[in-house]
C-alpha cells in the first residue's frame, strides 16, 4: 500500500510528515480517515502494557482514541519545550524517538527534546 510505504519512509526520515502537510486527508470520508489513523497510531498504543489491558476491557477503545483527536502526532526539533511548571496541560506526551531533558528544579519545570 502506497499510504503504509510512505508513512514508514517518513517515520524513519529526519523531518516527519504530519497531517497537516496532506491536506487531501480531509478529503477522506470520516470512516476511511478513522481506519487510517487506526492503522498508523494502533500498534503503537498497542506496545504499552495498560491500553493493551484498557482494550481487551474495552473493545473500541483504540479505534474510539486514534478516529478523534485523542491521538496526534507532534515532531519538533531540539531545543523544544514541551511544558513548563505550572502549566495546564490537555494531553500527555508519548515519546518516540530522539532524547528528552527534564528538569524537575523548584525554579523550572520543563521537558526539552533534543
Amino acid at each position: 500500500l502506497k499510504i503504509q510505504k510512505q508513512i514508514v519512509q517518513r517515520i524513519f526520515a529526519d523531518t516527519r510528515l504530519s497531517h497537516q502537510d496532506v491536506p487531501v486527508l480531509a478529503l477522506l470520508s470520516t470512516k476511511l480517515r478513522a481506519n487510517l489513523w487506526y492503522e498508523i497510531y494502533a500498534p503503537r498504543l498497542m506496545s504499552e502494557p495498560v491500553l493493551m489491558m484498557c482494550d481487551g476491557v474495552d473493545d473500541l477503545l483504540l479505534g474510539d482514541m486514534c478516529s478523534s483527536d485523542t491521538v496526534m502526532m507532534q515532531s519538533v526539533g531540539p531545543g523544544h519545550i514541551s511544558f513548563n511548571r505550572n502549566t495546564n496541560l490537555d494531553r500527555a506526551f508519548y515519546i518516540v524517538g530522539g532524547k528528552v531533558h527534564y528538569t524537575g528544579a523548584m525554579a523550572l519545570v520543563s521537558a526539552t527534546v533534543g
